[in-house]
């Protein structure tokens, strides 16, 4: 097992940047990181039950994650958790079965793509107040992604959203609340797909596009 424990400060006179790099099973990364401009890249490779946390306060946050990038790999069941506050952007990788992502964005200005490739994954994205916007691709089947985008203190701003799912008996669930919404959600393969979204106050707009037998979708 391995763990790594980082804490990052922004100041004039340093770069408020970080970046890990692990390989192997049950890793553990844990960053935190107030100021502005901060960076940080987590990759944790070839590995199962990985576990990567990262936390950022301030303007201009940037946060990647990779996880299990061999294709083919033992790598599932790996974990990544995101929280910025602030105008943030933030991005999670990760391959093969069992993965979760949970991304939780408040401030202005936030942007957040996920994309999962195998079976049985999460993704969970908040963002809340001025801008939002929101992106996840998921390939494979009986996989989950869930957006809740909501008005903050500044408004709800812009939110748009988008869901790709590839193969059979995926969920996709979405919610936006303030100004502009917007939403497409697109479910391919076998079908056995569930698509729900709820979207109030503002501008709105929704599509959703199913392919196969057996599904259900509600607006």
């Amino acid at each position: 097992s391995a763990a790594a424990l980082i804490f990052a400060a922004g100041s004039a006179l340093a770069q408020n940047v970080s970046t890990v790099t692990q390989s192997g099973t049950d890793g553990s990364v844990s960053v935190a990181q107030s100021g502005t401009n901060g960076v940080s890249v987590i990759s944790q490779q070839v590995g199962a039950d990985n576990d990567a946390t990262v936390k950022q306060k301030g303007d201009g946050a940037k946060s990647d994650i990779q996880q299990a990038n061999s294709v083919g790999s033992p790598d599932d069941d790996n974990v990544a958790t995101i929280k910025q506050d602030g105008p943030a952007y933030s991005k999670v990788s990760q391959t093969n079965d069992g993965a979760s992502a949970s991304v939780d964005q408040k401030g202005g200005i936030h942007s957040s793509v996920i994309t999962q490739s195998g079976d049985s994954d999460t993704a969970d994205v908040r963002q809340r107040g001025d801008g939002s916007a929101s992106s996840v691709d998921q390939s494979g089947s009986v996989n989950y992604a869930r957006f809740d985008q909501r008005e903050g203190a500044g408004g709800g701003a812009g939110n748009i959203s988008a869901i790709v799912q590839t193969s059979g008996a995926n969920t996709a669930l979405l919610s936006q609340s303030g100004d502009d919404n917007i939403s497409d959600i697109k479910q391919a393969g076998l079908g056995i797909h569930e698509a729900n979204v709820d979207q109030r106050g503002m501008g709105n707009y929704s599509k959703i596009t199913q392919n196969g037998l057996a599904n259900n979708a509600a607006i």
